[in-house]
């Protein structure tokens, strides 16, 4: 009796199962966040209510909640892919700040702070996915991630919030500079340890490759 159509078929079943269960149980983990959501939402709103007469504080934890609402939506979708994480970030990300800014009371920092740093972390973000992309090593890509984000977007992050700062208020530069400088220091050598890892790594994994094939 043939067997190969029974046994080619199972796989193909089985990882059909496996992707339907796994949409199922994260699109009822976005219902039990957003639930979760909503009632602080609406406990933020009827205290400040109660308290006060009127809707001050609560637009902040409205506008959070509803911000990690929206930042959630891909667990909607059918398979759980990281350019689904990246197009919500890039969306809900800047009408959160912009409302966040209109409910702050003081100077307006939406144009000149957060425009800015949104843009110049979101390009880096989808450098370093596309460079993911491209690297076959784990490794390689953690050690991209920590030398992009932490030894370039941050230090430039913390000099454009100091002059913002600046323009209203005294600022120690010399703080700013050391915390910059122990940034970039501890990212880069966190980056080479990481690089370091991944070439040991992929050394063996050839070596072992190497002698299995020899052995065959």
């Amino acid at each position: 009796m043939d067997y190969t159509n029974d046994n080619g078929a199972r796989p193909i079943a089985m990882t059909v199962t496996a992707t339907s269960r796994s949409t199922k149980w994260r699109r009822f983990a976005y219902v039990i966040i957003a639930v979760l959501c909503i009632i602080g939402m609406g406990a933020s709103m009827i205290t400040n209510l109660a308290v006060s007469g009127q809707l001050s504080w609560a637009w902040y934890p409205i506008l959070a909640n509803a911000y990690a609402m929206a930042l959630l939506t891909p667990l909607l979708a059918k398979k759980n892919r990281p350019a689904y994480w990246l197009a919500a970030l890039i969306v809900f990300t800047l009408p959160f700040l912009y409302f966040l800014d209109i409910i702050t009371p003081g100077h307006d920092w939406f144009t000149a702070l957060a425009l800015p740093i949104f843009a110049m972390n979101i390009a880096a973000i989808c450098i370093c996915f596309f460079i993911s992309k491209l690297l076959r090593n784990r490794w390689y890509i953690a050690a991209v991630f920590v030398f992009v984000l932490g030894a370039i977007v941050s230090p430039i992050t913390n000099l454009l919030v100091d002059s913002f700062i600046s323009q209203f208020a005294p600022v120690f530069a010399i703080f700013t500079y050391i915390n910059i400088i122990s940034t970039i220091v501890l990212c880069v050598v966190i980056s080479i340890t990481l690089i370091g890892v991944g070439r040991r790594k992929k050394t063996m994994h050839e070596h072992d490759t190497s002698a299995e094939a020899n052995a065959n």
